[in-house]
């Protein structure tokens, strides 16, 4: 696995548990290592409105939603007029793999 999507409450049950560990922007798990990036996933859009953006269920990185021209606060994004929840957590692409830009 190249990519992942870690939320933040996983990551913080997994540094707990000695599961993995942290250095500097990287995540060490069975010493593979992941470069970090803040990220969040869509989970449910508010009010009903319907989905124009095509955004539930995927992941941005906070530099994809400024791309998109969203607005992020906590657990909200609203793009295009839309408010989404989100979770929020972290991308981690395998450091030295060829997985793509997240």
């Amino acid at each position: 696995m190249s990519r992942l999507f870690l939320s933040q409450e996983a990551l913080d049950i997994w540094l707990m548990q000695g599961h993995v560990r942290l250095d500097g922007e990287h995540m060490v798990i069975d010493d593979q290592r992941y470069t970090l990036l803040p990220a969040v996933r869509f989970v449910e859009i508010a009010g009903g409105q319907p989905d124009r953006a095509q955004l539930l269920g995927k992941v941005k990185t906070e530099r994809q939603l400024i791309a998109l021209g969203a607005e992020h606060y906590m657990e909200s994004v609203i793009i295009e007029g839309i408010g989404y929840q989100v979770q929020q957590g972290f991308v981690g692409q395998l450091a030295g793999g060829h997985g793509g830009q997240p």
